[in-house]
């Protein structure tokens, strides 16, 4: 069993992930041309259709899900018994998806002996920090290979496997846009596929040593919910109520939001305690923070100092002979997907696509 990852400087040490064992399987998905679908405007129905499949996924399956959320994708490490019910989920989210945004979902589901024949050694490890909810990180040296397994979606045990029709109501999705005044927050991406293995211990240290002391609230924690501020959007919330069973729960928050715009209001402290009531610290229940083999993540800081973040980032990537990907927002959202009283996964991202514009940015570096 591996040993839980408490601290950033441990989300390269191998020995605290435990490989994917053969009553397991690996999900992968994500939506195909994200990138340009990002350039025209679809970054809301990219995140809203990912993180639907993961409540439609994290509802039909009982046990665990291992879950990490990209934007445009995800990854996810599951019990083999969960296989039918996934394949049967995946069809029905990916023709929704379709009907709805005319986005194409790509999907592959591989068991640990197919891995192991290609050469992909798959880890996983829970990440907590100061006593927050754990976030799902993924190890391995094989990124290229998990690129092509995630094209390869039709050799997978996915087009192998059974289909059925689930039940997916039940479930909701919140799209929510958050600001901070005079403040920018960057996603960022970390490629070490040029660094050693050792080295990248010192990398993450330095990494994290940074965004403490140049982050707008100088601790780990970059983004304080109080510090907010929240804001509707009635486009979305008219779309999203219409795909719920909660109909008529979503319609009387409806009301409440229009009443808000008509003087407008934006969401207050209150409410976003109330939406949020176990969230303090964003980056306790969110995957602020995700490693696979690069590093992601997303920083908010002060407009007089994003400059010097971005420098001395990139310092750092000429030292310790790293890559970075990188895109300022001034607004960044929340996705919220609820499917049970508790289950809860929220996730933050540049309001225009901040990692998706990032990996563009790292891609185009990469081939230099």
């Amino acid at each position: 069993m591996s040993i839980p990852i408490s601290d950033i400087d441990n989300l390269a040490d191998i020995s605290r992930y435990q490989k994917i064992n053969d009553n397991e399987i690996l999900i992968l998905a994500d939506i195909e041309n994200s990138t340009e679908a990002v350039a025209n405007g679809a970054y809301k129905n990219i995140n809203i259709s990912t993180t639907q499949c993961i409540a439609a996924l994290r509802k039909t399956c009982k046990s665990a899900c291992k879950i990490q959320h990209g934007g445009d994708g995800f990854v996810l490490v599951t019990p083999i018994d969960n296989l039918i019910k996934i394949a049967g989920v995946m069809t029905s989210m990916r023709q929704q998806i379709l009907e709805d945004f005319s986005l194409n979902m790509r999907c592959a589901i591989w068991n640990s002996s197919e891995l192991d024949n290609i050469g992909v050694n798959l880890h996983y490890s829970s990440f907590t920090f100061d006593g927050g909810n754990p976030q799902w990180q993924f190890h391995s040296n094989n990124l290229g290979k998990l690129e092509r397994l995630m094209r390869d979606g039709d050799n997978s045990v996915y087009k192998r496997s059974a289909k059925e029709s689930p039940d997916l109501s039940g479930f909701r999705c919140d799209f929510i846009p958050i600001s901070k005044e005079g403040d920018w927050f960057g996603s960022f991406i970390i490629d070490f596929s040029k660094t050693e293995i050792t080295e990248r211990f010192i990398s993450i240290r330095k990494i994290s040593e940074l965004i403490g002391s140049i982050s707008h609230n100088e601790t780990m924690c970059p983004i304080d919910v109080q510090d907010l501020i929240w804001q509707t959007d009635r486009v979305e919330l008219a779309k999203l109520k219409e795909r719920t069973a909660h109909y008529g729960y979503r319609l009387n928050f409806d009301f409440i939001f229009r009443f808000f715009n008509r003087f407008g209001l934006h969401w207050n402290k209150r409410c976003g305690a109330l939406l949020f009531n176990k969230l303090h610290k964003l980056p306790l229940s969110l995957d602020f923070i995700k490693y696979d083999g690069q590093l992601k993540f997303i920083v908010c800081v002060p407009d007089d100092r994003k400059n010097d973040f971005s420098q001395e980032l990139n310092n750092l990537s000429k030292h310790h002979h790293f890559t970075v990907g990188s895109h300022w927002s001034s607004r960044v959202v929340i996705t919220c997907s609820v499917d049970s009283k508790d289950g809860n996964l929220h996730f933050i991202d540049g309001e225009d696509g901040g990692f998706t514009l990032a990996s563009k940015q790292l891609k185009k570096r990469l081939k230099l």
